[in-house]
């Protein structure tokens, strides 16, 4: 009996061991398998190892972060390793807001809409932005007229977008899909109405972990489905406070464009504010940008892991140049060095370079978010 080789993968050579194993048989000693009716048994015997074979090594591949291909594979990876890969995330830019009302506006106070669009165009396109919350101005004077001045307003692009659901039964914690692949899951608000026919509305949170999560905290998580889209998951009265089969969650966002708001610097708004006959002046305090689109797969292959040694901590050099890297677009690199390495030495400081990705800026209001939303945390 001839001896078996089971090492080949490729379909010829998976032939050609099938036919060596055959002439080696009395039975089939004489046969020419080339021009014979049996070389076509001996091709799918060969295509069936060959698909099998490549089933198997598929298989394989995609069981590892290394070497997944499918990104719902490699999402799937992350997910065990307490990594959400980064959505599309809008262009933001800063801006102040200064209105002269009409002389017949007669109130103390203003308030500037989240969903009041301002508008700004590049390179022929014309793209939309909407302020990123709420805002009250109080009446100030100014050279004898009345003006309400909104500061430090920022504004994230893209098109604000509203979904709701029926809380199902069987389904009360999800997932929920937001059918959109261009959610800024950063401007995500979800509310939860209590029925039909109790229209009271509740703010439920996002979390990122499940510490500090009681029973009856009103928070949900995100993560990404297989098929690429947001899904929202909320609690089972354990880890967050669970929905009731009544309930309807209302989730807007903005779903974002990716990288071509990237550097708008002139804004303008056709909405009326305080009424007709205003005028509005819209002063840039920093352009548009850190817009982005979906976190690649060789991205999240390269930031999951480091994430998950952080272990939500940020202790070492590396820990904060990942923490960093992972959730800020608009960054290519960071630098990170202890106070100790100074001259003089400042210890107990941390000091971070960022090197921001080419045609990008880094704002100093990125540094702040940066800081007091990613690091201090």
């Amino acid at each position: 009996m001839a001896q078996l080789n089971v090492s080949e993968l490729d379909f010829d050579e998976i032939k050609d061991n099938l036919k060596a194993y055959l002439s080696s048989q009395t039975e089939f000693s004489d046969y020419n398998f080339e021009g014979s009716g049996l070389a076509v048994l001996v091709d799918m015997m060969a295509y069936n190892t060959h698909y099998n074979a490549m089933l198997a090594h598929m298989l394989a591949n995609e069981n590892f972060i290394d070497t997944a291909i499918k990104r719902e594979s490699v999402v799937s990876i992350a997910k065990a390793l307490g990594y959400t890969p980064r959505s599309y995330r809008g262009a933001a830019a800063n801006i102040s807001v200064t209105i002269t009302p009409p002389a017949s506006y007669n109130k103390t106070t203003l308030s500037l809409s989240r969903n009041t669009v301002f508008t700004s165009s590049l390179n022929g396109i014309t793209y939309s932005f909407y302020p990123i919350e709420d805002m009250t101005a109080s009446a100030e004077v100014n050279n004898g007229a009345t003006q309400f001045v909104f500061s430090n307003v920022t504004i994230k692009e893209g098109l604000r977008v509203s979904n709701a659901y029926s809380v199902q039964p069987g389904n009360t914690d999800g997932p929920f899909v937001i059918p959109n692949n261009r959610v800024d899951s950063t401007t995500i608000r979800a509310q939860v109405q209590t029925s039909l026919q109790d229209l009271s509305v509740q703010t439920w949170n996002k979390s990122d972990t499940i510490l500090d999560i009681k029973k009856d905290t009103r928070c949900y998580w995100l993560e990404e489905g297989i098929d690429g889209l947001t899904q929202l998951r909320f609690g089972d009265n354990v880890l967050g406070q669970q929905l009731l089969t009544s309930n309807i969650i209302k989730v807007d966002y903005i779903a974002s464009s990716g990288t071509g708001p990237n550097g708008c610097k002139t804004f303008g708004t056709s909405s009326s504010i305080s009424g007709s006959g205003e005028t509005i002046a819209v002063t840039t305090n920093s352009p548009a940008s850190g817009g982005t689109t979906q976190e690649t797969i060789d991205e999240i292959r390269f930031n999951a892991p480091r994430f998950n040694s952080t272990r939500d901590r940020a202790v070492t050099e590396q820990d904060y140049k990942t923490l960093i890297l992972a959730s800020n677009s608009n960054i290519q690199s960071v630098a990170v060095w202890g106070g100790e390495k100074n001259d003089p030495p400042m210890y107990g400081k941390v000091f971070i370079s960022l090197n921001p990705v080419a045609g990008q800026i880094i704002t100093d209001q990125d540094k702040d978010t940066i800081k007091n939303t990613i690091i201090d945390p």
